[in-house]
């Protein structure tokens, strides 16, 4: 189980208890992200992400705007969690094709690959992903109807826990 806080300055993972960023020192307020909603990966995926998930995640990946370019992908990816994969993000002109490919790609990273991210004791990079999302786009008041629903339903079947 892991308990998911970022720093919204530079989205390094942080402790419930830190009160500076370990990574670039900005002060947290609310212990990490803006959100009220910290979010536990709950389930192991050593199965993989059943597909009626991925079709949820996909949806709310679609409307962020974090996925409309491949550039802004990459610039998200420079969070800090995310930082050991953004130089392998695979690029895509359409939209859709990059946010397959992306979501295919943060599901197929293997446990030794996560092994050099600071995600060592997590279970699937592509959570890391949407939790990421998530905290930037409520930091930002941007939270769409589509995310806020994927929040939702993978809270609701189990994949994440709300604390």
């Amino acid at each position: 189980m892991l308990t998911a806080v970022f720093c919204p300055n530079c989205g390094g993972p942080a402790k419930i208890t830190d009160t500076q960023c370990n990574y670039c020192g900005v002060g947290l307020v609310n212990n990490g992200t803006k959100s009220p909603l910290k979010l536990i990966i709950q389930k192991d995926f050593a199965r993989g992400i059943p597909s009626a998930v991925l079709m949820v995640i996909r949806k709310a990946f679609l409307e962020s705007e974090v996925c409309e370019s491949n550039a802004t992908i990459r610039a998200f990816c420079e969070r800090v969690s995310l930082k050991p994969f953004r130089n392998s993000i695979p690029e895509a002109s359409s939209i859709s094709t990059r946010v397959d490919m992306l979501i295919t790609y943060l599901n197929g990273i293997t446990r030794a690959q996560m092994d050099q991210s600071l995600w060592y004791d997590h279970k699937n990079m592509l959570m890391v992903f949407v939790i990421e999302l998530y905290a930037l786009a409520y930091a930002e008041d941007k939270i769409t109807q589509e995310m806020q629903a994927m929040i939702n339903q993978l809270v609701e079947l189990g994949y994440l826990e709300k604390v």
